[in-house]
């Protein structure tokens, strides 16, 4: 009897046979960032938000500080002029080290680089007070903010102009924080330093 055609299927002589089948490798479990990752980086909506705050702050186009000396108050106007725009935006105190630091340029770049790195690397938790004082020591000095302040307690009119008066008085009067503390105190210095003859009359 002549064999059946199936019989060279199956068994033994099948077309599977003798091969070797891959092993099946398990599947890797992803892993999860460490929660230090996680807190480390920014969600988009806090980037979309901080991008946000530096743009309505370049609105007010603030000036850059260069970080030269070539006049002594120029670091205590600067920085008067930025904490001026501050205050109409309302931003507050733990965002503005980070929005101050794209208007430093030329050696007021390297002096950052420098005094991040002395106050831990991370501007975002560096404070408003810590970089005011560490520009301060840098740019202008104790010794110098003290002989600016005389000045302003000392001002009379003199051979001035009311308006000339009136312009030093209100250069001066930034250096004066710690001791004219309201507009009351401020408006009697200013018309004690008026020649007398112009007080009668204020």
């Amino acid at each position: 009897m002549p064999p059946h055609r199936g019989a060279r299927r199956g068994g033994t002589g099948s077309r599977g046979a003798g091969r070797i089948q891959p092993e099946e490798q398990p599947a890797e479990t992803p892993t999860a960032p460490s929660p230090a990752q996680v807190e480390s980086q920014p969600m988009p909506d806090q980037l979309l938000v901080e991008a946000k705050h530096l743009r309505d702050f370049r609105k007010y186009n603030p000036k850059k500080f260069d970080g030269s000396m070539d006049k002594p108050t120029k670091a205590q106007m600067w920085l008067t002029s930025i904490e001026t725009i501050f205050w109409y935006m309302k931003c507050p105190n733990d965002q503005k080290v980070q929005r101050v630091v794209f208007f430093l340029e030329d050696r007021g770049t390297a002096w950052w680089k420098t005094t991040e790195r002395m106050l831990g690397g991370d501007d975002s938790k560096i404070t408003w007070k810590q970089f005011k004082e560490s520009l301060y020591a840098k740019f202008f000095s104790a010794n110098l903010r003290y002989v600016k302040q005389q000045e302003f307690l000392n001002l009379e009119q003199g051979d001035m102009t009311v308006e000339q008066y009136d312009v030093e008085f209100d250069m001066l009067s930034c250096f004066a924080s710690d001791v004219v503390k309201d507009e009351a105190t401020m408006t009697e210095k200013f018309v004690r330093g008026l020649r007398l003859d112009l007080q009668s009359v204020v």
